[in-house]
């Protein structure tokens, strides 16, 4: 007769990520709930931006398959990607160089880099595991992330005052911010995925403090991984590479 296995502890933990936004970032974003974490998607907008998921939308023509652990040994995974919070910040002027000049007093300090920046995305990854014994051996019994966000951006307030050319400038950088800071979403879910299949391969240990250690490392591998890619994203914004370029 097998024996039973009982989720005799829990730790919990969280993959933070508060990542400078070069120049400009923006607005966000869809809410993409996950749901149970079984096959897993990787695919390309309309607009080049690339999203992972467990299902794509039904109008994209192409997606691959990521590979993934078998999730019918893991009843217990979990992911949730939350709707994001947006923040604003007021702006006033009638001119490029007023708005310019409160966008940067009154931008959000970023908390990693101690610099301001006109749009910010806060991204927050929160884990939950429970562990259980099985013929000696400590494994990862049920497993729950949620990804949170939330974007700080600025809110013209007598933009319906101004001169048509500027609302007309302000449009065009509206929208490079929420395009850019879109990538920056989808980095997040990214992350959020990779952290479960890497938590999936985990094997079990001999005790529970080894398997939580092993956890709290590829915690911190992840999170590395993601601010590099966050990183080169930004720095390719600041080189010219990237096609949604700064123009304000």
């Amino acid at each position: 007769m097998p024996k039973k296995s009982i989720a005799d502890k829990s730790i919990s933990g969280a993959l933070a990520h508060r990542a400078a936004k070069a120049l400009f970032t923006a607005l966000a974003l869809l809410a993409a709930g996950a749901g149970q974490a079984g096959e897993i998607y990787k695919w390309r907008d309309a607009e080049g931006r690339i999203h992972f998921g467990d299902k794509p939308p039904a109008e994209v023509a192409e997606s691959k398959l990521l590979k993934a652990q078998n999730s019918s040994a893991y009843p217990g995974m979990d992911i949730q990607i939350l709707t994001p919070i947006i923040k604003r910040y007021e702006v006033f002027g009638k001119t490029h160089d007023e708005l310019n000049d409160l966008m940067q007093k009154n931008a959000p300090l970023n908390d990693v880099t101690q610099q301001k920046h006109w749009g910010l995305c806060h991204r927050f990854v929160d884990w939950d595991v429970t562990f259980a014994t099985e013929e000696k051996l400590c494994r990862i019994h049920t497993l729950s992330l949620w990804l949170h966000t939330s974007i700080d951006l600025p809110h013209w307030v007598d933009r319906n005052s101004a001169p048509y050319d500027l609302r007309r400038k302000w449009e065009r950088f509206e929208r490079d911010l929420r395009s850019h800071e879109e990538g920056h979403r989808d980095h997040g879910q990214a992350a959020i995925y990779d952290l479960d299949n890497q938590l999936r391969a985990v094997a079990a240990k001999a005790d529970w403090a080894a398997l939580s250690r092993e956890i709290s490392a590829l915690d911190a591998k992840v999170r590395e991984k993601y601010l590099q890619i966050d990183a080169a994203y930004d720095q390719a914004v600041v080189k010219g590479t990237n096609r949604r370029s700064a123009f304000w």
